[in-house]
């Protein structure tokens, strides 16, 4: 049996017990949750600003960190909360074009990436000044409540 990233296992918990239902339906639509996800996660990501891209490669993360406020969001396709805060995130960046980037990382393809950080559970933003970490948070937020936290 493959080991899961202790995120997906979580979730995977909570939804089992009753516990969430944002991020699928039900247990039996998690199917069709995940390919309206994967539909929605394609339009997002051809729509999102210039400066929103998402992380290929884990070695890519360093670069894409180092210089200026990067904004890295660690999501997931499944995630109700993540996909909510996606569209809030991009209209941010829109706005502040030239001033901050956004980096999504998708805690299912880049598991060392969420673990080095330690990001146990999602949407979980972490913000880089010159490629140093200063802060971070989790949950869902508007984009006013971002553009403050993120002092625009």
């Amino acid at each position: 049996m493959p080991i899961r990233h202790p995120v997906v296992a979580f979730a995977t918990l909570l939804l089992a017990c009753g516990a969430i239902s944002s991020c699928a339906d039900n247990a039996s639509a998690t199917t069709s949750a995940s390919a309206t996800t994967s539909a929605s996660a394609t339009t997002a990501a051809e729509t999102s600003p210039a400066n929103v891209v998402a992380l290929d490669k884990d070695a890519d993360f360093e670069g894409l960190t180092a210089k200026g406020l990067v904004v890295v969001d660690f999501y997931a396709t499944w995630c109700g909360p993540c996909s909510q805060l996606a569209p809030q995130l991009d209209a941010v960046a829109k706005g502040h074009l030239g001033k901050m980037t956004v980096v999504r990382v998708d805690v299912d393809k880049h598991p060392d990436i969420a673990q080095r950080f330690k990001v146990d559970a999602i949407p979980n933003l972490v913000i880089f000044r010159d490629g140093k970490q200063t802060d971070s948070q989790v949950g869902y937020q508007d984009s006013a409540a971002l553009t403050t936290w993120l002092k625009l």
